[in-house]
């Protein structure tokens, strides 16, 4: 799945393929929003003609280079996959602690002897062929066997059809969102979180180390265990909505008041400035909601009846600030809490949920009486 470049709305930090060098030409056409590993794979195995930087089963760096048993893959008995295989930097397998060579593919002529078709080679099979004919004085045989291998591997990978999703430059963050998650049934779901992390990159800010010192805030508090970083974004842009329509009011602008939302659209319109500006305060509105909690004996996240509960409540303590502290206004904030609990208004989709709470707790808690 691609994504045109050229919106305003959509900027994104870019950096090229791993393994692809950097053109500095400017910004490119297209972004990779979805398929980047397969790609790079993809890239390094057969375009660079390099050898493959990797890691084993165990997590350590390896080094491979990766070869297509030519008679496997034309064995129609055999399975494909088992045709190809990866050796080290070397192109040389030993057993017997390395006293043995069980396979030497370090050079051409090794390559051809031993039947293996380098797949870096794939792009460049022409070059291959010709000396790979040469090297066995065209016999006849070994012709026929190289057309059937080029017709039925390399145009396998050469004539194979990607199927690609493009994003058209004109269309807005939500549609980027919304149609990747349509797709990407199987993979790592573009969250809102991973969106903002590159937009936010754009402007030189790391939004995931950020959420990895807030997730540090909060280790000493239980009741914030299952927090996520989509809770954060929610409560923030909760809050910076609701910052917004107050400063209309403010200015005697009653009409076409500003909604206060949380909705994926708001969320994903969130600007750096407002995550700066409100992030430390919601911060703090969630552990002054776990302490007030935990002083109504609930200590633990798993004792939080709905946790999504906590957003709303997060904007709320941000806006009220040192008013909570008040005991009139604390034991509105817990009969709140239960309403919601007992009539489990936070069961289903919240968002809606979240705003009316928000502006009609904060404006009770503040009226008289």
């Amino acid at each position: 799945m691609l994504l045109e470049t050229g919106n305003e709305s959509i900027r994104f930090k870019t950096t090229p393929v791993e393994g692809a060098p950097d053109m500095n030409s400017g910004e490119p056409e297209m972004l990779i929003l979805d398929g980047q590993q397969r790609l790079t794979s993809l890239y390094q195995a057969i375009i660079t003609n390099r050898v493959v930087i990797t890691q084993n089963a165990k997590k350590y760096q390896i080094k491979r280079w990766y070869y297509i048993d030519m008679v496997k893959a034309m064995d129609p008995g055999s399975d494909l996959e088992e045709a190809i295989f990866s050796i080290n930097e070397q192109k040389v397998i030993t057993e017997n602690i390395g006293r043995d060579v069980v396979l030497d593919l370090s050079s051409e002529e090794l390559e051809f002897k031993n039947l293996m078709y380098p797949v870096c080679m794939v792009d460049e099979y022409d070059e291959w062929r010709t000396k790979f004919w040469e090297y066995w004085d065209y016999d006849r045989d070994k012709i026929k066997f190289w057309n059937e291998f080029e017709r039925r591997i390399i145009k396998g990978f050469t004539g194979y059809m990607l199927p690609v999703i493009v994003m058209k430059r004109i269309n807005p963050k939500e549609a980027v969102c919304q149609v990747f998650e349509k797709v990407n049934t199987g993979g790592v779901s573009l969250s809102v979180f991973e969106l903002l992390t590159a937009s936010f990159a754009s402007e030189d800010f790391d939004l995931k180390t950020d959420w990895l010192k807030m997730k540090s805030a909060f280790k000493p508090f239980k009741v914030l265990d299952k927090t996520s970083n989509i809770d954060i974004i929610q409560a923030i842009t909760l809050y910076a909505t609701y910052q917004r329509r107050k400063d209309q009011e403010s200015k005697g602008e009653s009409e076409n008041l500003l909604a206060v939302s949380a909705k994926r659209k708001e969320m994903l319109n969130l600007s750096l400035s407002d995550y700066q500006n409100y992030s430390d305060q919601i911060v703090e509105g969630f552990i002054k909601a776990s302490t007030i909690l935990v002083e109504n004996h609930i200590f633990n996240s798993r004792d939080v009846p709905y946790s999504t509960q906590l957003v709303p409540m997060a904007a709320i303590m941000a806006t009220l600030g040192n008013e909570i502290d008040n005991v009139g206004n604390k034991n509105k904030l817990i009969r709140w809490f239960w309403c919601g609990v007992f009539g489990e208004l936070y069961g289903s989709a919240n968002e809606t949920r979240y705003a009316l709470d928000v502006v009609q707790v904060i404006d009770w808690v503040k009226a008289n009486g």
